[in-house]
């Protein structure tokens, strides 16, 4: 699991994702679990490259970003619960994720927020 911390920006202080992360000021208490749209950055360090699946099923809606990629949108909702990553946006050592999380992580309370990798995707219910 990736632990992610979460950030405000102001909304006059936006900048293209290239240069978002010198925009950073956390702002996170594990007690205050609000709706308020939040960015969330966390790293993956990798040894070897390869394709792999976002886990999203303790988020609510929102947009992923990989390395500066727009790897794209995510809801409970539903019925797609993983996010394909190909191994291509990733790279061998530090790889930044960042999360535009619209209303709040939906994990308990006892859960840090966090992001898992995952071998096999989960499309939701079989018809």
């Amino acid at each position: 699991a990736v632990p992610l911390h979460p950030v405000l920006i102001a909304l006059d202080d936006i900048k293209p994702i290239s240069s978002i992360n010198k925009q950073f000021i956390p702002r996170y208490d594990d007690n205050d679990r609000t709706n308020e749209p939040t960015f969330w950055r966390g790293y993956l360090d990798i040894d070897t490259v390869a394709d792999t699946f976002l886990d999203m099923s303790k988020w609510v809606k929102g947009v992923i970003w990989v390395n500066g990629f727009n790897l794209g949108r995510y809801w409970n909702a539903g019925p797609q619960v993983t996010n394909y990553v190909p191994w291509p946006l990733l790279k061998k050592g530090r790889n930044e994720i960042i999360l535009l999380e619209l209303h709040h992580f939906n994990g308990t309370q006892a859960d840090t927020p966090h992001l898992e990798f995952v071998n096999q995707p989960n499309l939701g219910p079989q018809c």
